[in-house]
């Protein structure tokens, strides 16, 4: 009597892979209120991701989109727990994607570069994402002027790979416990202006503050946007167990923000708290000031 649910269940995933003759397609054709597990096919390969849209959503008004990356070994479900930012979907009326990467050493990864030359993965990451937007935005009411990425760890080194390579896409990034790899520093080709917050603990053993080989400091990567957002002028705020430096332009206007967790390490936890915020409400404080024209005024 337990074998038809199964059958069904197999047929159902059979017909839905079939389905896919396209380059991006989605495997569910409509759209619920709340989380469901969702996929597209890229470069060949079938890319997963999970999706949460907030009750408020209707097909007339478009939303903005949260991106939320992952670390390295992890998975998009365990990154929901840890960042959950469902909560403030709904409080804040967004629709929010945790994407799932793909195997390298037959661990989960993001490539934060072009494939090619000596980038050691071969996964087209930044033409995943750039579908899976377009994808999106086929299906849901998106406002693709309001678009943004934040990732943990090698997440975090993602979204610096986004906003090089992406930014007439991506408004605004986070990275928690994240920086630059060299080449993606050295190579980045992002059009201003483009907001970016960096969460970053002085004793992560991971990802260094001062960076290592390969992996740019912290002080290297916040140097680098305030810098091309023209903005330089720095203001650093003293907290407990912590320091906010904000990057301001001529006009006063934030386009760098910075959280020096002092003696933080390696995560991102919401049940952490700076100044009575999680870093998932830091992050989205920060970026929804942002769409693809900079500040919103």
């Amino acid at each position: 009597m337990q074998k038809q649910p199964i059958l069904l269940l197999f047929l159902l995933a059979l017909f839905l892979a079939c389905s896919e003759n396209n380059e991006v397609q989605s495997t569910t054709e409509s759209i619920n209120r709340g989380g469901s597990q969702r996929s597209i096919m890229h470069d060949g390969i079938q890319r997963t991701y999970y999706l949460y849209v907030p009750q408020s959503y209707t097909e007339g008004t478009e939303l903005p989109l949260m991106l939320n990356f992952h670390g390295f070994s992890d998975n998009a479900i365990d990154q929901m727990n840890s960042a959950d930012m469902r909560p403030l979907a709904e409080s804040e009326n967004f629709i929010l994607v945790y994407p799932q990467g793909t195997l390298l050493g037959g661990l989960p990864h993001w490539n934060p570069d072009p494939v090619g030359g000596n980038n050691k993965s071969s996964a087209d990451d930044l033409g995943f994402v750039e579908a899976l937007i377009n994808t999106l935005k086929q299906e849901m009411a998106i406002d693709t002027n309001r678009v943004y990425a934040s990732g943990y760890s090698n997440g975090g080194y993602f979204v610096y790979g986004l906003a090089c390579r992406l930014s007439n896409k991506i408004a605004a990034v986070g990275s928690v416990a994240g920086t630059m790899l060299e080449y993606t520093y050295d190579n980045c080709e992002a059009y201003a202006p483009l907001g970016v917050i960096n969460i970053h603990g002085t004793a992560d053993y991971y990802v260094p503050y001062n960076g290592t080989t390969g992996l740019k400091s912290a002080a290297d990567v916040i140097e680098y946007w305030s810098d091309f957002n023209q903005a330089e002028n720095l203001e650093i705020t003293q907290n407990s167990g912590f320091d906010q430096y904000e990057y301001t332009d001529a006009g006063g206007d934030t386009y760098v923000r910075h959280f020096k967790i002092i003696d933080g390490g390696h995560t991102w936890n919401d049940n952490d708290s700076y100044g009575g915020k999680s870093s998932s409400q830091l992050v989205w404080e920060f970026v929804s000031r942002f769409n693809l024209s900079g500040l919103i005024q």
